[in-house]
């Protein structure tokens, strides 16, 4: 539950939204239930933003704590937490001090968040009626309406979305750095936080994908693929993308092309419920790799096609941990 809160506070305060939507995630940040873990998240974002404030900011938090009444602080907040969200805010978008203002001491969640745990597969009905299948280790958080001018969710790893036609509504899906538009149409994304690489393939219609960190637009067409770098802020645009090896993920089979050791074992991960620990040098890590298998196929069955293919590296399963030493050399 601790990394399910920490993915919802990252997501929201690293994508774009509207004012409705940003109510319902505040609302849901300072709601008691499961204080502990949105604590421990929010105090994470404290420390790693913190830094950046200067006292003006840090004297503004003090005045607004010291306005709010015994009782709702005992029911709502405590002092760190509170601290926190003001950071968030601050950092992100609305002013906390207006926003608290303005809120009854009741509050209501007005949002759903949706998490596939690890090897799942889930299929998801939104408010309009469009259908979200999400693979495994994705959240997808949306509100419970929709609001009159735009449906946006938020989504951290792979999702397939087929959305209902609604040309007076935009479809919106926010992650990490990017925002894809669309008013009905067939598309994938895939944007792990573990992956350097954000990934959109589109299927059928049309959408329009933008980078928020460069302000970079691609009006994309179907088989047509927008790649996103996370660390450099780049992104291509790639044609003709073989659509089956996209949607692989749907129908059972786990797909590798050109994927690095890293990333072919990120994956496995998510699949499998397990952690992989192995060593970073060599070969090992430098190569490309292609490989297919059926999700049903156990771990080991894995690890052994791919000793057999690669080469050069012993691996031991105990428990829930796979232990990977390379024998190549540099």
């Amino acid at each position: 539950m601790k990394e399910y809160i920490r993915k919802i506070v990252n997501l929201f305060i690293n994508s774009k939204h509207n004012n409705s939507i940003e109510s319902d995630v505040y609302r849901w940040l300072m709601e008691p239930q499961n204080r502990e873990e949105k604590d421990s998240a929010l105090r994470d974002v404290w420390n790693s933003t913190s830094a950046e404030m200067d006292s003006t900011m840090l004297l503004s938090f003090g005045n607004l704590y010291g306005k709010i009444d015994e009782k709702s602080r005992q029911r709502h907040f405590n002092i760190k937490s509170l601290i926190a969200i003001a950071a968030v805010l601050m950092l992100g978008v609305i002013n906390v001090g207006v926003y608290i203002a303005v809120q009854p001491s009741d509050y209501k969640v007005a949002m759903v968040n949706n998490y596939t745990k690890t090897g799942e597969i889930n299929t998801i009905i939104l408010p309009d009626g469009s259908r979200v299948k999400t693979n495994a280790e994705t959240l997808l958080v949306y509100p419970k309406e929709f609001d009159k001018d735009n449906r946006t969710v938020f989504m951290v790893g792979e999702a397939y979305f087929d959305v209902a036609k609604d040309p007076s509504k935009p479809f919106v899906v926010n992650s990490t750095n990017l925002s894809i538009t669309a008013l009905g149409t067939v598309f994938n994304v895939s944007a792990h936080l573990d992956n350097e690489d954000i990934t959109t393939t589109l299927l059928s219609g049309k959408i329009e994908v933008t980078c928020s960190t460069t302000g970079q637009t691609h009006i994309i067409t179907p088989r047509q693929q927008v790649i996103y770098n996370k660390d450099t802020g780049n992104s291509r645009l790639l044609t003709d993308v073989n659509i089956d090896d996209v949607t692989a993920w749907q129908k059972g089979l786990i797909i590798f092309k050109n994927e690095s050791f890293a990333t072919i074992v990120s994956e496995l991960e998510k699949q499998y419920d397990i952690t992989f620990q192995y060593n970073t040098k060599g070969a090992l890590n430098r190569d490309r790799y292609n490989f297919k298998f059926n999700k049903d196929a156990t771990l080991d069955y894995i690890m052994n096609i791919m000793q057999q293919v690669i080469g050069e590296f012993n691996y031991k399963i105990v428990d829930d941990v796979c232990y990977i030493k390379s024998t190549k050399h540099l």
